[in-house]
């Protein structure tokens, strides 16, 4: 699934349609992090942890993006900008992770 926000996963998981997998941005990684990539600013409900990455979430896997650009504000501080390039493959068995 594709969603602009990552907290689209809180709303999926209420109505119990979790998707295998989650493509979302949004966030641009915190934009304004601590040392580290401790997110200051966060455009998203979810933890400060789901701000960028790939992460477990319930029985999803959510692949959050920092992406290229701003929001509100025209800088970034200890969070680079980044294209993240996905490679799929069919897993082996069911209890196989990406």
């Amino acid at each position: 699934m594709l969603s602009h926000y990552p907290d689209a996963i809180i709303k999926l998981q209420k109505f119990d349609v979790m998707p295998d997998l989650l493509f979302a941005g949004h966030t641009h990684g915190g934009q304004v992090c601590l040392p580290g990539g401790m997110p200051i600013l966060r455009h998203d409900t979810l933890p400060r942890r789901y701000c960028s990455g790939v992460h477990r979430f319930g029985g999803a896997w959510l692949v959050v993006s920092r992406g290229m650009g701003f929001s509100s504000y025209a800088i970034r501080v200890f969070c680079p900008a980044e294209v993240v390039e996905v490679v799929l493959r069919r897993a082996q068995d069911d209890n196989a992770d990406i």
